[in-house]
């Protein structure tokens, strides 16, 4: 998984827990592994990008400005 697909996903709910990012991400990126998501979701946390309400259930930080793409695909 790619930084910016998760703080996309992120910045498009309030929050959500990581069984729901794992779907939307396996619809875009069907190749990507748990071990990946989980190593990404670790330096986003530990960089204070998104913030952990609870286990498994993540989101984007009050003060946090959207400087990172938005796209959605032709599907």
């Amino acid at each position: 998984a790619k930084i910016n697909d998760i703080l996309n996903f992120a910045y498009t709910q309030k929050t959500f827990t990581r069984k729901e990012l794992i779907e939307n991400l396996k619809n875009s990126n069907p190749e990507d592994s748990l071990t990946s998501l989980s190593e990404q979701l670790n330096r986003l946390l530990k960089s204070g990008q998104i913030t952990r309400v609870q286990r498994g259930v993540y989101t984007l930080p009050e003060n946090t400005k959207r400087n990172f793409l938005f796209y959605c695909s032709g599907e």
